[in-house]
């Protein structure tokens, strides 16, 4: 009985094949730069907190059992 061997040129050849698509793809995004962002502040407005009006006194109505 002979032992047969695996030719590993084959397989070789698909590994750097997965490795050169892999760089192909991550190295256009390396390449590109992000735009300036300018960063608006939006004047703070005071918070009212918990305010009971008419749509909220018809809900509690409704919700009572």
């Amino acid at each position: 009985m002979s032992k047969k061997f695996i030719k590993s040129e084959r397989r070789n050849f698909l590994k750097g094949a997965v490795v050169a698509g892999g760089a192909a793809v991550v190295a256009p995004s390396a390449v590109v730069a992000a735009p300036k962002v300018e960063v608006v502040k939006i004047p703070a407005t005071e918070d009212k907190g918990y305010e009971e009006n008419d749509y909220i006194r018809n809900y509690y109505d409704r919700a009572r059992f």
